[in-house]
């Protein structure tokens, strides 16, 4: 499903995406309805949660998802905000070799997916110093 992290602290998840149901799990995880839009159900947690990718960050990542008729975001690392933060993450394609080899879409010859790699290295926290 997507994932829409939100400063608050908390993260909507849209609870029906292609079929798979949410619900179980957010009922699980004592999720709490907001309500319909457009007819999806959305849902608040108190996960905590936070992007690998920061905005700075963001600017050099402009897909990971890059088909032939859909490049944007897709795929997301999210950590707890309370015991790790952020010490990297790869970058993205550069859109230049991109354009110089001809890819107009993935998957193709050099690569067997229309995901590309992201990676975060995250390190522990000792959350009593803040």
């Amino acid at each position: 499903g997507s994932v829409s992290t939100q400063s608050s602290g908390s993260s909507g998840i849209n609870a029906e995406y292609g079929g798979f149901k949410y619900h179980g799990f957010l009922k699980k995880a004592n999720g709490e309805c907001l309500g319909n839009k457009n007819g999806t159900k959305y849902f608040k947690h108190n996960f905590k949660l936070k992007s690998c990718y920061s905005d700075e960050m963001q600017e050099n990542l402009k897909y990971t998802n890059y088909t032939y008729d859909f490049k944007g975001i897709l795929d997301h690392i999210l950590h707890s905000k309370d015991s790790l933060r952020t010490v990297g993450v790869l970058g993205g394609i550069d859109e230049d070799w991109m354009v110089r080899n001809k890819v107009t879409g993935c998957p193709n010859v050099h690569y067997p997916s229309d995901h590309l790699p992201i990676i975060a290295e995250l390190e522990l926290t000792n959350s009593n110093s803040r």
